[in-house]
C-alpha cells in the first residue's frame, strides 16, 4: 500500500511525477498500467502525474482500463491507410486496388490471369499473412 503525500518529495523537481511513479510502482493494480499512466507522454504532463500521485485507485484503474480498451479496438479495425499493401516498381496497392486489378486481369485476358498481375496478387497474399506493410 503506497502512503506516502506530496510532503514526502518536497524539494524535489517536479515531485508529483516522482510521486506518481513511485505509486503506480507500489500498487498492484496500477503497475499494469505503468505506460498508459507514466510512460505515455500527455498533454497536460503536470497535472496529469498529480492526478495519478493523488486521485482515487478505482478512478484511475478505470480509466486507465479505457484507453487500454481503445487501444485494442484501434488494433482490431486499422484504418484505411493502414492496410497491408503491396509495392511493386515505387506503386503502392491497396486491397481495394488489388481486387481492382484482379478483376481487369480477368477481363483482358478472357479469364486467364496475367502473370505480372498474379504476381502483385501473390506478394499481397503473403503482406497479409505476414501482416506486413510492404512486401516488395
Amino acid at each position: 500500500m503506497f502512503d506516502k503525500t506530496i510532503a514526502d518529495y518536497a524539494g524535489l523537481e517536479e515531485p508529483y511525477a516522482i510521486m506518481a511513479e513511485d505509486r503506480v510502482a507500489a500498487e498492484p493494480q496500477l503497475s499494469p498500467y505503468h505506460d498508459i499512466l507514466i510512460d505515455y507522454d500527455w498533454p497536460n504532463q503536470a497535472e496529469h502525474w498529480e492526478w495519478v500521485a493523488t486521485a482515487p485507485i478505482d478512478e484511475i484503474v478505470a480509466w486507465a482500463a479505457d484507453i487500454r480498451a481503445d487501444e485494442a479496438d484501434d488494433t482490431e479495425e486499422p484504418e484505411p491507410f493502414k492496410y497491408p499493401q503491396v509495392t511493386r516498381h515505387s506503386i503502392t496497392l491497396y486491397p481495394r486496388q488489388v481486387r481492382a486489378a484482379m478483376a481487369l486481369a480477368h477481363e483482358r485476358h478472357e479469364g486467364k490471369k496475367s502473370p505480372a498481375i498474379q504476381e502483385i496478387i501473390d506478394r499481397y497474399i503473403v503482406a497479409v499473412a505476414k501482416g506486413a506493410d510492404d512486401a516488395s
